[in-house]
């Protein structure tokens, strides 16, 4: 017995409905791989040498720590930050619920939601929880910018120094991708 789906039994009944879903959902996994970044980054930066101040790296030792962190995946990374960071609980509790929809969003998400296609009630739910989502990751990141903030100032790096290393970064990131 064959199973034929004609496109009147989805919920959806344009390109733009499909079209916004993978937007949403392509915009979650970029906002959290977006964190994870902050999260390494900052775990490299703020602690990953007692007297951590981007000067007191050599480039290829930046490179290799920042890379161990990149490995990971959120769960450790995420130990590893509550090892290195003091974390006031109110944010502990959204870095908990960002690993959890992370994990729903990359592991669940095709097999617990497909079925929403069918129904627009359960659809529009899907979307506004996609939304949600959203927003509460560019809100970690925001929080996760101020903490960066907090350590920089406490180690006395002005915003113009911070600028000017990472415009080095990057400037030496782009000359080996070009000679590469």
């Amino acid at each position: 017995m064959e199973m034929s789906v004609e496109r009147s039994d989805f919920a959806f009944q344009s390109d733009e409905a499909i079209t916004a879903l993978f937007c949403l959902s392509g915009k979650a996994l970029w906002f959290f791989t977006a964190l994870d970044f902050h999260i390494a980054h900052h775990i490299v930066f703020a602690f990953g040498k007692p007297d951590a101040s981007p000067k007191s790296f050599s480039q290829e030792e930046l490179e290799k720590c920042l890379e161990k962190e990149f490995k990971k995946t959120l769960g450790p990374l995420l130990e590893k930050f509550r090892e290195c960071c003091p974390i006031p609980s109110d944010i502990d509790e959204k870095l908990d619920l960002h690993l959890k929809n992370r994990n729903w969003l990359c592991h669940r998400f095709y097999r617990e939601a497909h079925l929403s296609l069918y129904e627009p009630s359960k659809l529009q739910g899907l979307f506004e929880k996609l939304e949600a989502m959203n927003r509460n990751v560019q809100d970690l990141i925001a929080v996760m910018d101020a903490m960066f903030e907090k350590w920089r100032e406490a180690k006395g790096i002005t915003p113009e120094t911070m600028h000017k290393e990472n415009r080095k970064v990057i400037e030496q990131l782009k000359q080996s991708d070009q000679s590469g």
